[in-house]
């Protein structure tokens, strides 16, 4: 029950830095507005700084987190993350009922590489300027829901509004999200995992809803969306990953 607004850092924010076990963390009813940082960050990193000659470091954990029920205006193009390790994957996490507007205008449309900074102190801006997704960008994590997520901009964007890499266990449903004819794709999936997309939308042109990437990209189900402002459901990295997707009640 509070507004975040004019501020240079990020909106909300949950990490874990040097072993610290973060569990059981829930955000409701929040007003976002004008954040220069990220909107959301949350990220699990192994600085592991010991403080002190006989102090220990933890096995690190950043688990169960619920975010819910959140309006957001003019934020940062750099988008959103939710991000943990290969070794220690955030775990747990429901977004549900979000609506963003993002500055966006982010168009040379090129894909980078995301560092890993596994030793880095977080902050929204750790991995550059921008985000490979204008709304959300999620590595490492496991058992994650996206549910009534509305996510628009306020300058043409051509970045896709989610990117989730290595991921496992996604369910998504009731997205609406913005895009412009030149994006590739709205939903950019790379070696993830037991995917559930559902009752979702583009609310723009769009060249694909879905692309997928990766070799360990597997069971991936697309049921009910409303594809009318896209050109095609999905693209595929190379042909043989066609038999990850299965496609049911898709509305033209």
């Amino acid at each position: 029950n509070c507004t975040v607004f004019d501020t240079w850092g990020d909106g909300l924010a949950i990490m874990s830095v040097d072993g610290a076990q973060v569990k059981r963390v829930t955000f409701s009813n929040i007003s976002l507005r004008n954040i220069k940082r990220s909107g959301i960050f949350v990220r699990l990193n192994t600085r592991n700084k010991k403080y002190g000659a006989n102090t220990v470091v933890n096995k690190p954990a950043l688990q169960d987190v619920i975010i819910s029920n959140i309006q957001g205006s003019r934020l940062a193009a750099l988008g959103c993350s939710v991000t943990g390790l290969s070794e220690y994957p955030v775990e747990n996490v429901v977004l549900r009922n979000l609506n963003f507007m993002f500055e966006g205008g982010i168009t040379d449309g090129k894909s980078t590489p995301v560092p890993e900074k596994a030793d880095a102190y977080p902050v929204g801006t750790m991995f550059g300027a921008t985000l490979p997704a204008y709304g959300f960008y999620v590595r490492h994590a496991r058992n994650v829901t996206f549910d009534q997520v509305q996510l628009r901009f306020v300058k043409d964007d051509l970045r896709p509004a989610l990117v989730f890499d290595d991921v496992e266990e996604l369910d998504m449903l009731g997205l609406k999200a913005q895009s412009v004819v030149q994006t590739p794709e709205l939903i950019r999936l790379i070696n993830t995992q037991r995917v559930t997309i559902a009752d979702s939308r583009p609310t723009a042109a769009v060249a694909s809803f879905v692309s997928v990437y990766g070799e360990k990209s597997s069971a991936i189900s697309l049921t009910n969306n409303t594809l009318s402002q896209s050109k095609q459901s999905c693209v595929f990295e190379n042909p043989t990953l066609k038999s990850t997707v299965k496609e049911s009640g898709t509305i033209q």
